[in-house]
This record gives structure tokens, sequence and C-alpha cells, in this order.
């Protein structure tokens, strides 16, 4: 879904992965990564009209994998969620 995060640590290099973006703007469609494809729309309404033409496999590696590397992500990018919270209640 779209992401106009300028943390190019946590993208894949060109040809590592092969992408798809959802984004309510077309202008930043592969903006921070190439895409195959770019689908204009609400994310939500989009993956709505995608979900009956997906195929079903049962075989779920790809998706345990995915939610680790999530979890890698958050776990690396907690410090610098922790430091801008604090930084905001500073404001408030």
């Amino acid at each position: 879904m779209g992401s106009s995060t300028p943390y190019y640590g946590f993208w894949p290099r060109p040809g590592q992965a092969r992408g798809v973006q959802i984004d309510l703007n077309a202008d930043r469609i592969g903006m921070r990564c190439p895409v195959e494809a770019g689908l204009v729309g609400h994310a939500e309404k989009v993956l709505q009209a995608l979900l009956p033409h997906l195929e079903h496999k049962d075989d779920r590696a790809s998706a345990a994998m995915a939610r680790n590397l999530l979890e890698e992500h958050r776990v690396a990018m907690s410090p610098a969620l922790q430091q801008h919270q604090d930084e905001l209640r500073r404001h408030l």
C-alpha cells in the first residue's frame, strides 16, 4: 500500500523484489521503489476488487516470512518511533 516513508534502508534494492503499489496518488507510485504494477485507489477498495482474482495457497511459508519481516521492522523502528513520540510530548 502507498508509502512515502524515506527509510530507504528498509526498501528492497532494484531487482531484489517484485512490487505492486496501491496508492491514492498516482504521482507517488514507484517514487520510492520500482514497481511492476501501480494501482490507483483506496487500498481497501482495490484489495476487495483483487481478492476474487487471487489464487488461495495452502502453503503459508511466505505469509510467515512476511510476518517475521514485519516484526523485525517494528523492532528496528521502535527506537526512532519512541524518540519522535518523546519529542512530540515535549511540545504538547
